[in-house]
């Protein structure tokens, strides 16, 4: 979970600094969950031949779902704020050994767990 929390404040942050740190550089990046891994990518939205793409596994018997549209996270370029924000679709689940942990993101981007 710790992970995942800081791939998404990275994307967020990328987001808004831009690769380079410079506004010039700055474009939407994101995240596509998908069941036992996903994807860090940057683009206003997620192409699965992109070979930018860095895709993280789910530890053994870890398991990734989303109420997200599109099973995607994409933080606006400038503001990082959620795109297409649409409250009640906007959680992330991380299932472990039994245990769930949901991470719900407003539509800032700003990150709650239980």
């Amino acid at each position: 979970v710790d992970t995942l929390i800081t791939d998404l404040k990275s994307q967020q942050l990328l987001s808004m600094a831009g690769e380079k740190g410079s506004a010039a550089a700055q474009q939407p990046h994101g995240i596509f969950v998908q069941p036992s891994s996903y994807a860090l990518f940057a683009a206003s939205s997620y192409n699965a031949g992109d070979t930018n793409n860095y895709a993280i596994a789910a530890g053994p018997g870890a398991m990734f779902s989303t109420t997200f549209p599109s099973t995607q996270v994409v933080f606006a370029k400038g503001d990082g704020a959620v795109s297409s924000f649409v409250n009640g679709s906007n959680t992330i689940t991380v299932t472990a050994r039994g245990d769930s942990r949901v991470l719900t993101l407003d539509r800032f981007g700003a990150i709650s767990t239980n």
